[in-house]
């Protein structure tokens, strides 16, 4: 999939075939439905979304161009390639990737000056800022600036995020301290991505999150009454994938053959 795309120019209708394709594949691997949240599946794998991953390969295939030997044959070809114009130009790709014009600002445009520790710390910056976008637009439904009555309590107020957590009682639940602004991000920020050695961090996953997974479906319910028609199930039906992967069951033995039957 990544053939190609550090000099490849794509649109939006490409970007969104190659990452059903990347959510395809790790559907199968893992073994979810398509209802369930993607964003979780990237973090246990450590996978960047396709767009992301894009925006890396051509920082690094730039940051090569800078260093490559002078007879080497992009050097060779670059006095050429800088002269094409328009929108597949090279000067374009350069002047629209986010992690080369972060750098911009510590190197004074001199691009020769850049480092491979530059470019790491750029990425990973530019990675993690993608990763709190993506989940402040993930938990945008949580916020509604209309006065309404709210379904679990019944006052008319605005079902914003801080009433929510308010309402359900979520720092309590979770039994996290209020200095915290945001909770679930929190608790969703830390998720492993490999199972944890430690006991400690195994049971503490084992029961924080079924919480969060029941908090999180109560909360979209109060937001979104009318996608639901029948009851809440009980809290002891959710989370149990996360705990299964940190610490499968263990499989009995067949007992041995006797031989001397």
């Amino acid at each position: 999939m990544e053939y190609g795309l550090a000099i490849a120019k794509l649109n939006r209708d490409d970007y969104n075939t190659l990452q059903e394709t990347q959510n395809t594949c790790l559907r199968k691997i893992y073994g979810t439905k398509t209802n369930h949240s993607m964003a979780i599946i990237h973090h246990l794998a450590n996978l960047e979304f396709m767009v992301d991953r894009v925006t890396t390969l051509q920082a690094k295939f730039i940051f090569r161009s800078y260093h490559m030997p002078d007879d080497a044959l992009f050097p060779t070809l670059l006095p050429h390639v800088r002269q094409t114009k328009g929108f597949h130009s090279w000067t374009s790709v350069i002047r629209k990737n986010k992690i080369w014009q972060s750098l911009d600002t510590t190197t004074q445009l001199d691009h020769t000056t850049v480092t491979k520790s530059d470019l790491k710390t750029a990425i990973k910056q530019h990675l993690k800022s993608t990763h709190i976008q993506r989940c402040q637009r993930k938990n945008s439904w949580i916020t509604n600036h209309q006065q309404q009555p709210c379904p679990n309590c019944h006052q008319t107020t605005r079902l914003s995020k801080q009433h929510l957590l308010s309402c359900h009682r979520v720092y309590t639940f979770l039994s996290i301290s209020k200095n915290i602004s945001d909770p679930i991000s929190f608790i969703s920020n830390r998720l492993p991505k490999t199972p944890p050695t430690s006991h400690q961090k195994r049971v503490y996953w084992k029961i924080i999150w079924p919480k969060l997974s029941y908090i999180l479906h109560q909360l979209h319910r109060t937001y979104r009454p009318d996608y639901y028609t029948i009851p809440s199930p009980p809290k002891n039906q959710f989370g149990h994938l996360l705990p299964q992967w940190i610490e499968p069951p263990l499989v009995p033995h067949a007992p041995p053959f006797n031989l001397n039957l």
